[in-house]
């Protein structure tokens, strides 16, 4: 029973630690120049199409900048 009584709680610190791992891992990964090179190639080739040159979004695909 008392389980049960807690279950949402443990399944919100469980959310919140989840949110808060990301967040921190967003502000401190890095990458290469040669990572950022083939990064762009790899995005011209296969996303730019839909996504566009600048991530605006085009047609259907959604941007990938902003919120």
């Amino acid at each position: 029973m008392a389980l049960r009584r807690h279950t949402g709680f443990y399944c919100f610190l469980f959310f919140l630690l989840v949110q808060w791992q990301s967040t921190s891992f967003a502000q401190t990964a890095s990458y290469s120049k040669a990572q950022e090179k083939a990064g762009k190639k790899e995005y011209a080739k296969y996303c730019a199409s839909c996504h566009g040159s600048k991530l605006k979004g085009i047609h259907l695909a959604p941007s990938l900048v902003g919120e």
